[in-house]
């Protein structure tokens, strides 16, 4: 990351989110996003954070459930929760119900 605002950020996102108990991917590799939005999307991420320059000033980071074509900010202090409440309702596509 050129930006230390935004490596701040993205180190305490990972570690909100390590203290919850969850598992991070901390994508730094020095390629376009793109590159790696579709990367997050071929191991399966059923979430994705983008911490950057343009959201922080928005006021937040940006979230994205696999599932959903939506993207939202969320604030710092709140993805925890907001990760934890979107993995609680996340059900991949097709998937398959014994019963």
């Amino acid at each position: 990351h050129n930006d230390p605002d935004v490596e701040a950020v993205a180190e305490q996102v990972a570690a909100t989110l390590v203290q919850s108990g969850l598992y991070v991917l901390d994508d730094d590799r020095d390629v376009r996003a793109g590159v790696k939005f579709n990367d997050a999307d071929l191991v399966g991420a059923p979430v994705r954070l983008t911490v950057g320059a343009k959201a922080l000033k928005r006021g937040g980071v940006e979230m994205k459930v696999r599932t959903h074509e939506d993207v939202r900010l969320v604030s710092p202090e709140g993805v925890g929760e907001a990760v934890l409440d979107a993995l609680a309702t996340w059900k991949p596509r097709g998937q398959v119900h014994d019963g």
